[in-house]
């Protein structure tokens, strides 16, 4: 039964359409611009910039290649109305972000099929390369990241992409077209995603240790051209990265400090050196990975992982370290989607195990495997979906704000996290701030919760606070690294429940009631 479903290409084209289901539905949930993830509005404003500052593309310090790719599926529209003023532009419109999800959730499809080539050229097995394939459709990440408009997607396709490449050169390190090939999307990659510089280390050990027999010299060679080659792609799809570079080894004390910081944010393995805390997101760490595609696929992908690289020390080696090397990192930052790249690599090695085990047991205990092993991630990706079906807690809590507090009232919330708070901006209300940990510039005092009188003196009205934030300042993480911040804000929201009146709770849950649990207080 199992060969006769794996040799058909029909199962596959039903495991991408599953993939595109999981993923494209449910895009247009919450109310773009006002409630999206944190980082969309970013990701809007530079890819939407270029139209009326195309000299940005040459100082953009961060993810050049998904701005770009946004900008060019964005361009039929600016083409047809380019009469209209730079402050058209200027204004991010929903469609930009359901456009930017949409582009995610697409790249993550065509990663999809990536992951079944490369682990059909590691394997020659289709049995592998379906199953890898399917694990891979379901990890929760993948599907959870496509719903935003992120380019850590793109990062996930373009080194998964580059692993294929080079491993197709695994045989022949010599061949030109397919060195140049790798060579683009290594630099594609690292375009995407700083951490993919990860992949010039497995680059130089295929082409240089590879089965090739052909003399050592004539390897070095090629390995010069892979990464002339590299280095070509890397600067015209990031025409800023010189500038950052710059930045980070030759500017002032200052501007190195903050571009070492993004680097070593959106770099990953740099973060080993360059950055000595993570950022207190609580949902992350090791332990997330869990969560993130799975306990069993998990385990599954290390058990792989360790028998692969005992039976084939030479070749699996580069992909093993790769994905340590990328998962590490990201787990010292507390930021899993960092270590997405790793996730096909432990869909293809968790996939090996699976068939291996397939043949040795009986169908009844088949029957019941497959399903513990893809029902949980199945039923969670589904559970997703019916979440953002509904409407966000901050539309919610907006709308009764614009209902029962008069325009001009003066609201203490996270203006520095605007995108987890009520949907109340442009609405008439004076805000003041509500400070965060400000995670780069560790122990300054104005991180640090003020007492309930402040706000009071300040005129403040109605104070708006949200799980999300009140979650970083309290966390594990929080609390090691910033234990002044977060005994001032545990002083901050006890008093805040004693002394003044809760007017309206909202609380979140994971099957109808998407977005942060959110609490407005009215000050007596």
């Amino acid at each position: 039964m199992i060969r006769h479903f794996t040799e058909d290409n029909r199962l596959l084209a039903v495991i991408i359409i599953l993939a595109a289901i999981l993923r494209l539905w449910s895009l247009n949930w919450g109310e773009p611009p006002q409630i999206a993830y944190a980082d969309e509005l970013y990701h809007v404003e530079q890819s939407v910039g270029v139209f009326y500052d195309p000299h940005r593309i040459f100082h953009e310090p961060y993810t050049p290649l998904f701005h770009r790719a946004v900008s060019i599926a964005m361009l039929p529209v600016f083409a047809l109305n380019h009469s209209e003023g730079k402050e058209k532009w200027e204004r991010p419109a929903a469609w930009h972000f359901y456009l930017g999800r949409v582009l995610s959730a697409l790249f993550d499809l065509f990663a999809i099929v990536v992951t079944f080539l490369l682990a059909q050229k590691l394997f020659n097995s289709r049995k592998v390369a379906i199953t890898a394939t399917l694990i891979h459709t379901l990890c929760f990440e993948c599907i959870r990241h496509s719903h935003y408009m992120t380019p850590d997607t793109l990062s996930v396709l373009m080194s998964s992409l580059t692993l294929l490449l080079l491993y197709k050169l695994w045989d022949d390190s010599d061949k030109l077209s397919l060195l140049a090939l790798a060579g683009i999307a290594a630099g594609l990659a690292v375009a995407a995603k700083f951490n993919n510089v990860l992949l010039l280390l497995s680059a130089v050990y295929v082409i240089l240790f590879s089965v090739n027999q052909n003399p050592f010299v004539n390897r070095f060679k090629s390995l010069m051209f892979f990464l002339g080659i590299f280095a070509v792609s890397l600067m015209i799809s990031f025409p800023a990265f010189g500038v950052f570079l710059k930045e980070v080894v030759f500017a002032n004390k200052s501007a190195a400090s903050g571009a070492a910081f993004k680097l070593s944010c959106e770099g990953g393995p740099f973060a080993i050196f360059l950055h000595n805390y993570p950022i207190p997101h609580e949902e992350l760490s090791f332990r997330s990975i869990w969560s993130a595609m799975g306990i069993l696929p998990v385990l599954l992908g290390i058990t792989g992982a360790v028998y692969l690289v005992r039976k084939d020390f030479r070749k699996f080696t580069p992909l093993v370290v790769y994905a340590v090397l990328t998962i590490v990192p990201a787990a010292k930052l507390n930021i899993i989607r960092y270590a997405m790249p790793a996730f096909p690599l432990f869909a293809i090695f968790g996939a090996f195990i699976v068939v291996k085990a397939m043949s040795s047991i009986k169908k009844p205990a088949a029957i019941f495997f497959v399903a513990l092993l893809f029902s949980p991630p199945l039923i969670r990706a589904v559970q997703l979906d019916f979440l953002l079906s509904h409407k966000d807690s901050r539309v919610i809590a907006g709308e009764w704000m614009r209902k029962n507090i008069e325009k001009g009232s003066v609201v203490a919330l996270y203006t520095g996290h605007m995108w987890a708070n009520p949907d109340v901006y442009g609405y008439g209300y004076r805000f003041i701030d509500i400070p965060l940990v400000l995670y780069e510039r560790e122990g300054l005092s104005e991180d640090r919760a003020k007492p309930l009188d402040y706000y009071r003196k300040a005129g403040v009205e109605y104070v708006a606070v949200n799980s999300y934030t009140m979650n970083h300042h309290l966390n594990s993480v929080s609390r090691r690294y910033f234990p002044e911040t977060v005994s001032s804000f545990e002083k901050f929201y006890k008093e805040l429940a004693d002394n003044a009146q809760l007017i309206f709770y909202y609380e979140k849950n994971n099957f109808t009631k998407p977005g942060p649990s959110i609490k407005i207080y009215r000050l007596n």
